[in-house]
């Protein structure tokens, strides 16, 4: 008997659940019959589903990877489940780590069902053996991994499960990329899926994150999740009734691990990771110099690296416990006084990770030293752990902590937290209502299709696709969804507003089909009541949440509740009064560079008043109390006047438009992460659409010829307790991320005020009667954001504003680009456009596409940045293909810097074979033979700074090209105490700014300038310095005395000015020399900027800079100088106040834009490059 025969006989005798497996089977045998057996499964589906609904919910919960410790989630989130629904945990196991359960899990009692995935390229069949064989109701997906996704896909398409998603984590962390990537973007530059061979590795976890709100419903960890993600938080939950802390569980657990009772035990459990603060634990418990005090660690090491590194620290008792069992977690966090619990501020993985081991800490009520960062934000609010800003923090931490006897009552304040917010009581209640949400609405398969046509296993089943969703609005099924709408509406004790609002738009709208996302924060009046009368008149999703949200936190959760390609963003208190929505949806199709269409908004007539309008776009006007140009609605006193003046119509294309009713595209809404969630009902929707001007170019257009009633202010009644003080400051949060832009991009006049304000380039093709080429190719060795991107970009602006086209190679993309891609988009680290187009390229796109078909078309010459070997070897291959002059500029010593990289003598080097040469240098740095031919084949060069041009050995024509600085972002600023006093620095401290990296080359120097910190302590002069960049690992920087520094990690660019202006000196350590006196670092010329006293050495600029005039200049400025130049500087006001204004002018007379403009038409115009042929030297 066939699988389609005996699936007929199962579904006739009432079993649709053992017919489906037998359809399925047959389908994949005979994929030619589908046409016959898919109705059958739909039908057999359908069954299913009707008899499931009178049951009690079946739930799986599925670990990606149940070997190592994303299993621990999945298990926690089953625990809660079980309390309401029958539920099983599903999974896989990848070798590479194990093929049995995580061992801290042990013998669960809740049953798994699981596969080893031996053979990756298998994993789709198996997994859907699995799925086949065990059906639920429900699955909920613990991390946005790829295996993840194909077990959801599958559930939802052959049981019509519910499916959720968890996210714990921002994976992107662990798989090494910054960006999500859609389907179809891959898709589109690739025209085919990676193959199944890395399930784990990072293209396919780059795609599984781009798929994580592609189901019916989300889970998050943490509030800084939330805010990326959307959906309910659901914590790190443990069972109150199993964590019951007593003098005797701590008794009998120091018992078993054999340690004494008047010992203090500071406690590390988790996963051991070094960017968890391990290493700085144990250093700070050594320097307390106490001998009670026992560092234990609990759980294995990945790396034994990091193992022997704690074994080496001296001064520290170490116990190392390895895995334990979850059942015995209370016991083992019994065992601890004070638990640790310390991240990497700045990694990625820190900023959206909450340690499961707080819950433990706090059930028990132990101590918690916790690292300030944005996931535990809430929890340091709380006050029921003593937070640390950053390591340095730790010892005065571990002080306090430790001062505690040992038989010290658990921490009430601890306990209370963990019952309010950690607890199984306060979590169960929130997933089974996010549960019930999402199986009330869930979501199509059209996201997730593209994965059954392109992984050659899930082929066959591509038809079942298209089956719809068993609840579906009963008077739109037969619509088209290509113009559907999602329309989201937030409400709170607003009732009869939303009753208006709803009642007016189904009386009004004709267009189909639209669903109504109604969001309602925990409404007591009869909200419910109104929606459920519209329930049968549309497709409505009523969701209500457990709280009052912020406008732009439910905005984005409903966005990621809608099945539909645009969304409206409505206002429950608009009165629909005409049939707008058809309308704005063809002007927003019809125009790509539009992308947020509003509405003229009206006054609710009143009797004997005169009906106003409140709303024709947004503008930009002078507020002279907030001092800048704030947004503001653009007005008209009388509607009627504004009607009998049609030529009024033209004011359409807008800045923006509010978002009381406003139409955009999905996709450009997912693009821009939606609203930004640091405003509270008000100027979140102006934030976005500057955001779609700015980072996507595109325009918002108000429908001024139509309106709608709006009876202004209604939705905000109720929403906040202080009016006033919420409004100022969201338009702090707006003036500080915007002011500037506005000015530059918006404002047609300057702001009237005194201050010094920023300057803009005007650099118009009309400007300078100047010869310049049309293509150039502009050849870095690293990424578009490193410090030599940023110098490329700068002069591509200014070089685009005469009319030439400027392309950019690049070793590799950086992650989310594509391989011709806007300059803003790529310029993720900068505030603002770099216009007019410039293109972002790839290496490997370049040297393996078609020459004759390529973007870039003729070149008329190739500027190569460096003459490293990575540049090199990609110039050389470029001038074979298309041969063009050709330029290279110098910024460094690279003779110095590969003796520097390879320890051994220049001279030494160029004496050695070529052929050694090439196995010696890295691609990093300069070849002493190949590149110094590669320099001597160039047409002409560009030099930082002018003792370079000793690498001129041909006499070619130079030009210094001096550091660029964006004047839009570094000008004179008044000192940043909000920064200062946010990082703990007492107003009277002397505050000293170093932005930089710390690398081989310039490690001595900067470990100066700390030790000038140091000595102005000493001598009574309170410092400190305010540290951010990176320090390279292997260069001793750990042993350095940082108890002054206060590190704020890597920062993005446009962070960096606020940074500065936080400094009362900035100061260049370093001396003349071989590095030196042949670069300027371009932190210099923003230090300039910046209008504050600069102190350098007497080198580069400090040769050019009078000393007491600009600058103070110092022959060496190491420890000593630097000490005594910022304390003579501090101390003195008159001298810092000149220094600063005089340091600001020669900035302005050395780095002039204009200038650098003309050399470079003088360069790339001489008659040495008309002339010039490449010819490629062996």
């Amino acid at each position: 008997m066939t699988p389609f025969t005996q699936a007929n006989n199962h579904l006739r005798s009432g079993n649709p659940a053992q017919a489906i497996p037998l359809y399925l089977q047959a389908l994949r045998t005979t994929p030619d019959l589908s046409r016959v057996i898919t109705p059958g499964i739909i039908l057999a589906r359908k069954r299913h589903l009707a008899a499931r609904q009178k049951q009690k919910p079946t739930v799986a919960v599925c670990g990606w990877e149940l070997a190592h410790n994303p299993a621990g989630r999945a298990y926690n989130l089953a625990q809660m489940y079980a309390a309401f629904t029958d539920t099983e945990i599903i999974g896989a196991y990848f070798p590479k780590w194990d093929r049995k359960i995580w061992p801290p899990l042990g013998n669960v009692e809740i049953p798994v069902h699981s596969f080893v995935a031996e053979d990756q390229t298998r994993f789709a069949d198996q997994a859907l053996d699995l799925v086949m064989a065990h059906p639920y109701d429900v699955v909920h997906l613990s991390k946005p991994r790829m295996p993840n996704i194909l077990f959801g896909l599958l559930y939802k398409l052959i049981w019509g499960a519910t499916v959720l998603m968890d996210i714990d984590d921002e994976e992107l962390a662990f798989a090494d990329a910054e960006t999500p990537l859609t389907l179809d973007a891959h898709l589109q530059k690739h025209g085919r899926l990676p193959e199944l061979t890395s399930l784990e590795g990072k293209e396919w976890t780059r795609l599984g994150v781009g798929l994580a709100t592609a189901f019916d419903g989300i889970t998050v960890s943490n509030p800084a999740l939330q805010k990326r993600y959307g959906g309910q938080i659901i914590r790190h939950a443990r069972d109150e009734k199993r964590f019951q802390p007593s003098p005797e569980l701590s008794s009998q657990s120091r018992s078993k691990f054999k340690v004494p009772p008047d010992k203090k035990v500071v406690l590390f459990f988790g996963t051991p990771r070094e960017h968890k603060g391990l290493l700085e634990t144990a250093r700070a418990i050594a320097g307390l110099g106490r001998k009670d005090v026992v560092f234990a660690v609990v759980g294995d090491f990945p790396d034994p690296a990091l193992k022997q590194k704690l074994q080496e620290i001296k001064g520290v008792e170490t116990l190392f416990l390895g895995n334990q069992p979850v059942q015995s977690i209370p016991e083992v966090t019994a065992l601890g006084d004070v638990c640790v619990l310390l991240q990497e501020p700045g990694a990625m993985v820190s900023n959206f990770q909450i340690p499961a081991k707080l819950t433990d800490a706090l059930a028990m009520g132990r101590t918690v030293i916790l690292q300030d960062l944005p996931p535990t934000a809430d929890v340091i609010q709380s006050g029921a752990v003593i937070p640390v800003k950053d390591k340095n923090a730790l010892p005065r931490a571990l002080e306090r902590a430790l001062a505690q006897p040992p038989s010290a009552q658990p921490d009430t304040k601890a306990q209370d937290l963990f019952l309010k917010e950690f607890s199984f009581a306060a979590n169960t209640p929130r997933l089974r209502q996010t549960l019930e949400t999402a199986r009330s609405a869930p979501k199509p398969l059209d996201t997730l299709h593209p994965l059954l046509q392109h992984i050659a296993p899930l082929a066959p089943y591509s038809s079942l696709a298209g089956l719809q969703s068993k609840t579906k609005a009963p008077d739109t099924k037969h619509l088209k969804t290509e113009n559907a709408v999602s329309i989201i509406i937030l409400t709170r004790n607003a009732a009869q507003h939303l009753d208006n609002c709803l009642n007016s738009f189904i009386k009004t709208n004709t267009h189909n089909p639209v669903e109504l996302i109604i969001i309602d924060h925990a409404s007591t009046d009869n909200t419910a009541d109104v929606v459920a009368k519209y329930k049968n008149k549309g497709d409505i999703q009523y969701i209500h949440r457990d709280r009052n949200y912020t406008f732009s936190e439910s905005c984005n959760f409903g966005a990621t509740r809608a099945r539909h390609p645009y969304l409206l963003f409505l206002n429950n208190d608009i009165i629909y009064t005409d049939d707008v929505l058809g309308k704005a949806l063809e002007t927003l199709k019809k125009d790509e560079k539009i992308g947020a269409v509003g509405v003229r908004l009206d006054d609710v007539p009143a009797q004997g008043k005169t009906q106003t309008i409140q709303h024709l776009g947004i503008e930009f006007k002078w507020n002279e109390k907030r001092g800048y140009h704030q947004p503001q609605q653009i007005r008209h006193p009388s509607l009627k006047d504004f009607l009998s003046a049609p030529t009024t119509y033209n004011l359409q294309l807008t800045t923006a438009v509010t978002a009381a009713t406003m139409l955009v595209r999905k996709t450009d809404f997912n693009t821009l992460n939606g609203f930004t969630t640091a405003y509270t009902y008000g100027l979140e929707d102006i934030d976005f659409c500057l955001r779609l001007g700015r980072d996507l170019q595109k325009k918002c257009f108000c429908m001024n010829d139509m309106g709608l009633q709006h009876v202004e202010g209604a939705t905000r009644k109720g929403m906040y307790k202080d009016k006033s003080e919420v409004i100022e400051n969201n338009h702090k949060v707006f003036k500080e991320k915007w002011n500037t832009y506005i000015q530059n991009n918006l404002i047609q006049t300057k702001q009237p005020t005194t201050t010094a304000s920023p300057t803009t380039y005007n650099l118009k093709p009309t400007t300078y009667n100047l010869k310049l080429p049309t293509k150039i190719l502009f050849v870095l060795p690293q990424t578009i954001d490193g410090n030599n991107g940023y110098q490329v970009q700068l002069l591509a602006r200014m070089l685009s504003s005469q009319g030439t086209h400027c392309i950019v190679a690049v070793p590799e993309l950086s992650e989310g680009q594509s391989a011709m891609s806007n300059a803003s988009s790529f310029a993720s680290n900068h505030t603002y456009d770099i216009r007019p187009l410039i293109s972002v390229v790839s290496y490997s796109s370049l040297l393996t596409s078609d020459p004759a078909s390529l973007t870039l078309g003729p070149l008329d010459l190739i500027h190569a940045w460096t003459p490293r070997e990575v540049v090199r070897r990609f110039t050389e291959k470029m001038l074979e293909r298309h041969p063009c002059s050709l330029i290279i500029h110098l910024e460094d010593n690279e003779e110095y810097l590969t003796e520097t990289a390879l320890n051994r003598p220049f001279h030494e080097l160029v004496a050695l074979p070529e052929s050694e040469l090439d196995k010696l240098i890295p691609q990093n740095r300069y070849h002493p033979t190949r590149g110094r031919r590669f320099l001597d084949q160039a047409s002409g060069l560009t030099l930082i700074i002018d003792t370079l041009n000793r690498f001129n050995t041909r006499n070619v024509p130079v030009q210094v090209l001096a550091p660029q600085v964006d004047e839009r972002l570094f000008y004179p600023r008044p000192l940043n105490m909000k920064l200062r006093r946010a990082n703990d620095i007492p107003d009277d401290h002397l505050v000293l700014v170093y932005t930089g990296n710390v690398h081989a080359g310039n490690k001595d120097e900067v470990n100066e300038l700390y030790k000038a910190v140091d000595i102005l302590n000493q001598q009574s002069c309170p410092t400190v310095l305010l540290r951010t960049g990176l320090d390279k690992k292997g260069l001793g920087t750990e042993n350095w005395n940082r108890q002054f520094e206060k590190h704020l990690g890597w920062v993005k660019r446009e962070q960096i000015p606020d940074i500065l202006a936080a400094a009362d000196i900035l100061v260049q350590p370093g001396e003349p020399g071989p590095f030196n006196d042949e670069r300027i670092p371009c932190k210099l010329p923003e230090f300039f900027a910046m209008g504050r006293p600069v102190v350098l050495p007497k080198t580069n600029l400090g040769l050019k800079a009078a000393h007491g005039k600009k600058a103070y200049v110092l022959q060496k400025a190491d420890a000593e100088g630097i000490a005594a130049a910022t304390k003579e500087i501090f101390s003195n006001k008159t001298l810092a106040g000149h220094l600063a204004k005089e340091g600001a002018f020669f900035f302005r007379t050395i780095f002039d834009a204009h200038h650098t403009i003309k050399k470079l038409a003088l360069i790339y115009t001489s008659e040495t490059l008309q002339n010039f042929t490449f010819t490629h030297k062996q």
